[in-house]
């Protein structure tokens, strides 16, 4: 069977970590990454990722996710933070960040002039949005991002559980964040408990032909 599908059958929400079992810090590193890389619409990455390896500040958000115990049982926990208020700034920024990564003493005048078309495009594109909408693809992208860490995870037989049970007023005053950003998922990341019964139950999905629709 390929190895993917293995991994991805072998995952499952982790509802008891081993609290004694830590991630090295090579496959943090890759987990890390794999964050960094994840797509994002437009390329703006309005996301933000907080890892979180303090045992006192474990122990307060675990008030905060009403008491769940993964907070604290997991060797690392993962914070994805979307940001809330974009402004032109942010897509200067951005737009910099480009010319800065592919610009060469080769680039033709042509090709700068479409750095600024681009910047049009995203202007248009998300602050022609209501702040509702914004809120709502800013969000999008942090699920983009959990999914690419899940499948990591996955792949390196490391343990997660993506939660959305929590409270983010208090999240985002626990990690002191900026106001521009807002918590929106938290990831609890380790190796499963042996005594963790969820571990050996079937996973269960929908048949492809009930899931799949052909045109």
């Amino acid at each position: 069977m390929n190895s993917i599908i293995q991994a991805l059958k072998r995952r499952y929400a982790t509802k008891q970590f081993n609290p004694n079992k830590k991630v090295s810090q090579e496959d943090l590193t890759t987990l890390l990454e794999s964050l960094r890389l994840a797509p994002s619409s437009l390329g703006m990455q309005p996301r933000r990722f907080i890892h979180v390896k303090n045992p006192e500040i474990k122990v307060k958000l675990q008030e905060a996710t009403y008491g769940q115990a993964q907070v604290i049982q997991a060797s690392d926990l993962i914070i994805i933070a979307s940001k809330i208020h974009i402004q032109e700034k942010d897509i200067d920024e951005y737009i910099q960040d480009i010319i800065k990564t592919r610009s060469t003493p080769e680039t033709t005048e042509e090709e700068k002039k479409g750095f600024e078309v681009f910047k049009e495009r995203l202007i248009q594109s998300i602050l022609g949005k209501s702040e509702e909408d914004l809120k709502k693809w800013s969000q999008k992208q942090a699920y983009i991002a959990m999914g690419v860490l899940l499948t990591t995870c996955a792949l390196l037989e490391i343990d997660a559980c993506p939660m959305e049970g929590f409270e983010p007023a208090k999240y985002n005053e626990i990690l002191g964040l900026d106001p521009e950003f807002t918590t929106t998922l938290v990831i609890p990341i380790g190796y499963r408990a042996e005594n963790d019964k969820y571990a050996r139950l079937a996973k269960v999905r929908f048949p492809l032909e009930q899931l799949f629709i052909e045109k």
